[in-house]
């Protein structure tokens, strides 16, 4: 499996493929909540392997933290290390940014996985997307 910043158009497209099929396809969010129009701001992170699979977008902050946005792995790679892969990469990114620390909001149907990365939940059940999340955040 290769990990690979998403810099060029194509690669992007796909991002956005694999967004589409996971978040609105899969889990019936509205498409204007997912374009939320801060792709441009962010960095994006896709894997293949060899086709894409999962994607990940990183959102870095002026205050030294940085927020993993929009992880999205396709159904039939889930638990095969997809999603722990793209992790490490925007973890990378982050701490080469000089951030020191992830925050995410993790559905609750994710939590578990995000805990077994090192992040930890904070605060409140809330909704998202019409989809229940938790704060989660890592110190790098």
């Amino acid at each position: 499996m290769e990990i690979r910043e998403a810099l060029a158009a194509a690669d992007r497209t796909a991002c956005h493929e694999l967004r589409r099929q996971v978040f609105v396809d899969e889990q019936g969010v509205a498409a204007a909540e997912e374009w939320d129009g801060l792709d441009d701001a962010c960095r994006h992170f896709l894997a293949l392997d060899p086709e894409p699979v999962g994607t990940a977008r990183l959102r870095l902050g002026p205050d030294g933290r940085a927020k993993a946005q929009r992880v999205a792995v396709l159904a039939a790679w889930r638990g095969r290390g997809v999603g722990r892969a793209l992790m490490t990469a925007l973890e990378q990114a982050a701490r080469a940014a000089g951030c020191r620390q992830v925050t995410l909001s993790a559905q609750l149907t994710a939590l578990d996985f995000y805990q077994r990365l090192g992040y930890r939940a904070s605060g409140e059940v809330y909704l998202e997307a019409g989809i229940a999340h938790r704060a989660m955040s890592k110190t790098l």
